[in-house]
């Protein structure tokens, strides 16, 4: 009798498994797009075809400086935070415990307790290893934390909906981009098997207020209300200018709780 029911358990465990399997292959994009460019990249006619395309004009006047491996990439991003004079955004898909996760904290967490505003975006499964202490110490302080992707049950096929970003920036003028996260493994240069090799851009310039405005879309999917800053003031606009805003094609629902920042800013 016991072990008729222990199979029947194995059993039902089984059909379990494989309805969460079907649920996140049905999340997965099942198309491949393909797009062949009308110009090569060294064509003149490239740049402002791809802006036309992308919705967005080319930025100018930013500068670049190419980071690999941990020995590189950590210090300057964490001397950035403790730089900050008015607002530090980052947004990572992996922070876990560690001497990398606990230098980040530290920095964000005094960075907020000296007046700075401080969002940090996480990624639910990611960053599902961080210590919940680190987080309360970043409430505490003042900072405001997003878990994105957080899975419920009635959200399964939301599953595979993650975010993979690595943005910091700071005083709206500053960024890091690139493939690192909070983690002890990308410490280092690469040295061995258990050290990842890695590379992160920093970038000063107008560059890093495009890359602020794509963490704030995240942020007010995670954060509730939320009031997006640039740093520094925009300048005044006419009021005949106007933009062409891409939308997405999503459920009426969806668009119902996320909606475009332009709709916030509406008179009413």
């Amino acid at each position: 009798m016991r072990l008729r029911y222990h199979h029947k358990l194995v059993f039902s465990v089984l059909i379990v498994f494989f309805l969460i399997e079907v649920l996140v292959a049905i999340a997965q994009d099942q198309e491949t797009l393909k797009i062949e460019s009308a110009y090569g990249a060294e064509d003149a006619r490239f740049p402002p075809y791809l802006s036309t395309l992308l919705g967005a004009a080319a930025s100018t006047g930013n500068t670049y400086q190419v980071l690999t491996n941990g020995d590189q990439i950590f210090a300057p991003m964490v001397d950035a935070i403790a730089n900050a004079r008015r607002r530090v955004s980052f947004e990572t898909y992996i922070y876990e415990k560690g001497s990398v996760g606990e230098q980040f904290t530290a920095a964000l967490e005094r960075a907020a307790q000296r007046g700075v505003q401080v969002n940090l975006v996480v990624d639910a499964m990611g960053s599902s290893r961080i210590p919940s202490e680190w987080t309360e110490r970043l409430r505490r302080a003042g900072a405001r934390v997003g878990l994105f992707g957080k899975p419920q049950w009635y959200t399964l096929e939301e599953l595979n909906y993650r975010t993979h970003r690595k943005i910091l920036v700071v005083d709206g003028r500053v960024a890091f981009t690139g493939g690192v996260g909070v983690g002890d493994h990308w410490l280092g240069h690469a040295q061995d098997q258990d050290h990842w090799r890695d590379t992160m851009v920093r970038i000063e310039g107008p560059l890093a207020g495009f890359l602020e405005g794509a963490f704030n879309e995240n942020f007010a999917e995670t954060a509730g209300q939320v009031t997006p800053a640039v740093d520094p003031e925009p300048e005044s606009t006419p009021r005949h200018g106007c933009w062409s805003i891409l939308g997405l094609p999503v459920t009426a629902s969806t668009y119902a709780s996320r909606p475009p920042p332009s709709t916030a800013s509406v008179d009413r």
